[in-house]
């Protein structure tokens, strides 16, 4: 009977403990701690590198926001200033309040598992839905970021009104 109180006990302060070592990420962006100066750098650096001058103009839509990391998401970390984006030839960026279309590129943050190192995923697509893009991984320098291209990533999520209509076939 003391057995299996004890090992209750144990196994009840085992959960407690890691559930109170667990952050809550739904509020806060881990982006809050990078300073603004390194987030125009990267930006900047990761849209000269995916964007190359070109012959005739291009528009490219482009979030104003940085979205967080949480899927699916509408909650943005940081807002993008035009000041920021790179001057590239016959390459003109417009920047969307609210994208609702496919055909937008956007920031969002990543989950990092170093500490003082950060990911963002440049992608394109329907930034809460469908999207595709690279990672970057970048630490946070002085007034510079150190940065370097990590890998692809992506989501899906299916249409509710398409799964709607098959359940019914």
């Amino acid at each position: 009977m003391w057995r299996r109180f004890f090992l209750l006990s144990v196994m009840v302060l085992a959960l407690t403990t890691l559930a109170v070592g667990q952050d809550n990420d739904n509020e806060t962006s881990k982006f809050a701690e990078v300073p603004e100066v390194v987030l125009r750098d990267v930006i900047r650096r990761v849209l000269i590198f995916q964007f190359k001058p070109v012959a005739t103009k291009k528009t490219v839509m482009l979030a104003n926001q940085i979205y967080m990391r949480q899927p699916r998401s509408s909650t943005f970390a940081v807002t993008i200033d035009p000041s920021w984006l790179p001057k590239i030839r016959n390459v003109e960026f417009q920047l969307l309040n609210a994208p609702q279309d496919e055909d937008v590129f956007f920031f969002k943050e990543w989950e990092g598992a170093m500490p003082n190192t950060f990911l963002i995923l440049f992608g394109h697509g329907n930034p809460e839905c469908t999207y595709s893009g690279n990672l970057w991984v970048f630490r946070v320098g002085k007034y510079k970021s150190k940065l370097w291209l990590s890998g692809g990533a992506g989501a899906g999520c299916a249409n509710d009104v398409d799964t709607a209509e098959l359940a019914s076939n």
